[in-house]
């Protein structure tokens, strides 16, 4: 006989009669009840042997058919979920002093300066997992280098810079600039910096705008000194990538 479906069971009556039951409905038949026909995978039918009476089950397009039911194929098994990327002191950018803050107010998160206070101590933090930026960028204040800096985590820098209007890091930015003694002279920077043309350029906007249009060759290196004449000194100008590389070359802290 045939398993009965779920929650029947067969008793036996006074009389030795055997009889069916579903506790769970109360219901009760003196026939076996009809076993609940399986769901069956797309392309498959039930069918009874006609001398056996027994059902059996066929596939009329692949010509399959067996006496079990055929289960369904298991479902694929979901993508594991995307690794975030890593952050880095490489994924930063220069926003520049305290009275930058509109470039980034209401678009990007600023930590807590009290707290964070440290570009590279913030970026331990977010990788071990100890802070969470969910966005996957942030401001941080450095209360060494005196100036807002953008973090942001390694697939997240076309998405912020799109964010904020900023270049990529092959660009020239008025917030990437260091303001130098005004005692040093073109002679300090001999065979360690390119000094722009200060006849043709004697602003940083202006010299920013050429460097950014491929005009002006002292950029080859990417940084350069430029004399501001509202100033009255030098100022040293970086490409995003190329800050560390200028400090280095002037011996600058």
């Amino acid at each position: 006989m045939d398993a009965l479906p779920e929650g029947w069971s067969a008793y036996q009556d006074d009389q030795g009669r055997t009889y069916y039951a579903n506790p769970s409905t109360g219901e009760t038949s003196w026939d076996p009840p009809a076993p609940v026909a399986p769901a069956l995978p797309d392309g498959w039918t039930a069918h009874q042997d006609p001398s056996t009476g027994k059902t059996f089950y066929a596939n009329c397009t692949t010509g399959e058919s067996s006496w079990e039911p055929p289960t369904a194929p298991a479902a694929p098994a979901a993508p594991a979920p995307e690794k975030p990327g890593r952050w880095s002191v490489d994924f930063t950018y220069t926003i520049g002093p305290e009275g930058s803050e509109h470039i980034f107010s209401g678009k990007v998160q600023l930590l807590d300066k009290s707290v964070h206070s440290s570009v590279s101590l913030v970026v331990d933090s977010l990788n071990s997992g100890a802070l969470a930026v969910p966005e996957g960028y942030c401001v941080v204040y450095s209360n060494s280098k005196k100036n807002y800096f953008l973090l942001w985590r390694e697939e997240k820098e076309t998405e912020v810079f799109a964010l904020l209007g900023l270049g990529g890091s092959d660009q020239w930015s008025t917030s990437q600039v260091l303001r130098l003694d005004p005692a040093w002279t073109e002679d300090v920077f001999a065979g360690r910096c390119d000094v722009v043309d200060k006849v043709r350029y004697d602003s940083v906007t202006a010299a920013v705008e050429a460097l950014n249009a491929g005009i002006v060759y002292e950029g080859q290196r990417g940084f350069c000194a430029v004399w501001s004449a509202s100033q009255h000194c030098f100022h040293l100008v970086w490409r995003q990538d190329k800050e560390q590389e200028a400090y280095v070359a002037l011996g600058l802290a």
